[in-house]
C-alpha cells in the first residue's frame, strides 16, 4: 500500500457534529485545501473509524 504524503494544497480540518432530527449526533471531521479554486469532494463512510488504528495516519 502507498501512502500519499505530498498534496498540492495544504489542507485544514474540522472536527463537528452533525444532529439528526431523532436527536443522534453524528461525528464528522471534515478535510478542506486552503485555495479558492473549485476542487473534487470526497465522502468516506466508516462507522467505528476513530477505533480501528487508523485514524492517526489521516
Amino acid at each position: 500500500m502507498h501512502i500519499r504524503t505530498s498534496f498540492p494544497y495544504e489542507t485544514t480540518h474540522e472536527d463537528v457534529l452533525v444532529p439528526l432530527s431523532d436527536g443522534t449526533r453524528l461525528y464528522a471531521r471534515i478535510w478542506r485545501p486552503l485555495t479558492e479554486e473549485r476542487v473534487p469532494a470526497l465522502l468516506e463512510y466508516l462507522p467505528y473509524r476513530l477505533t480501528d488504528w487508523t485514524a492517526a495516519r489521516d
